[in-house]
C-alpha cells in the first residue's frame, strides 16, 4: 500500500510503521519523490520520514507512576509492590515507559518491588499473569496495564475476585469496555493515548511540510487520565469525535 501511494504520487503519507527495516526501501522512495511522510505512534529515523506524532514513552511512564502515587498517598502503605503488564518484553517504547515508571516510583518509594510482565495482547493471558503474580507476591498492591487488549482481562479478574479494594489498578486506552470497568471500580482509572489527535494533527503536519513549515521531528500527542467522575465527559468527547 505504501509503494502504491508512492507510485501514485500521493500528496502525503500518514502511516504506522511496525517494522522499520521492512519499510526502509519504500520510505526511501517516498523521500526521493519528495512525498512528506508522517507516522503515528511509531517512528523510524529523520532520514526516512519527516516527523512523527504519538505517545511520548517517557511522559507516559511518568504519568502512570504519578497517577499510581496519587492513589498510594491515600493509603500510605508500608511497602509498594507494583506489576507492569505490557504487550511484550521486546516492545522498546513500552520498555522506555517502564523505565520512566520505575524511576518515578523509586524516587518516592526506594524499596519498592517492581515487576515487569507481558501479555501478548491477550486478555486471558493478562488475567492469568495477574493471578500468578498475586500468588508469588501476596503484598502486590499496584497493577499497571500497558496493553489495550490485555487490560479488560486484568479488570475482569479484579472484578470477579473482588479485589477492587485491595489493588490500585490503572488501565490503558479508552474503549467503551475499558471505560465501563472504570465506572464499575474494577479499574481505578485508565490513561488514554490520544489516537484521534495523532491522526488529526498528522494531516496538518503534512500541510505544514508542503508549505515549507516543517514541524519538529518528535511530537507528543499527550495522555488523558480518566477517573470514574470523568468517564461521562470523556464518552461525550468520543461521541463528538464519532468514535462511539
Amino acid at each position: 500500500l505504501l509503494d502504491t501511494a508512492v507510485t501514485n504520487k500521493a500528496d502525503g503519507i500518514i502511516t504506522v510503521i511496525l517494522d522499520a527495516d521492512q519499510a526502509t526501501d519504500v520510505l526511501t522512495k517516498a523521500k526521493d519523490a519528495q512525498i512528506p511522510v508522517v507516522t503515528c505512534n511509531t517512528y523510524t529515523t529523520e532520514e526516512l520520514q519527516d516527523c512523527w506524532i504519538g505517545t511520548d514513552p517517557v511522559n507516559m511512564g511518568v504519568t502512570q507512576a504519578e497517577t499510581a502515587l496519587e492513589y498510594l498517598e491515600e493509603i500510605n502503605p508500608d511497602h509498594v509492590t507494583a506489576c507492569y503488564i505490557q504487550t511484550t518484553l521486546e516492545t522498546e517504547t513500552q520498555n522506555q515507559q517502564y523505565e520512566a515508571f520505575c524511576e518515578t516510583i523509586l524516587e518516592k518509594y526506594p524499596d519498592a518491588t517492581l515487576i515487569q510482565e507481558e501479555c501478548n495482547s491477550d486478555a486471558a493471558v493478562a488475567s492469568d499473569k495477574l493471578a500468578a503474580l498475586l500468588k508469588s507476591y501476596p503484598d502486590l498492591n499496584v497493577v499497571i496495564s500497558q496493553d489495550g487488549y490485555g487490560c479488560p482481562g486484568i479488570a475482569n479478574y479484579v472484578e470477579s475476585e473482588g479485589l477492587s479494594d485491595e489493588l490500585i489498578v490503572i488501565g490503558i486506552d479508552d474503549s467503551e469496555e475499558i471505560l465501563n470497568y472504570v465506572t464499575s471500580g474494577a479499574l481505578d482509572c485508565t490513561i488514554a493515548q490520544d489516537f484521534y489527535t495523532m491522526g488529526y494533527e498528522a494531516v496538518y503536519y503534512i500541510k505544514d511540510i508542503k508549505e515549507g513549515n516543517p514541524p519538529a521531528f518528535a511530537n507528543d500527542s499527550g495522555t488523558i487520565v480518566i477517573k470514574p467522575d470523568g468517564v461521562e465527559e470523556h464518552m461525550a468527547l468520543l461521541e463528538e469525535r464519532g468514535l462511539l
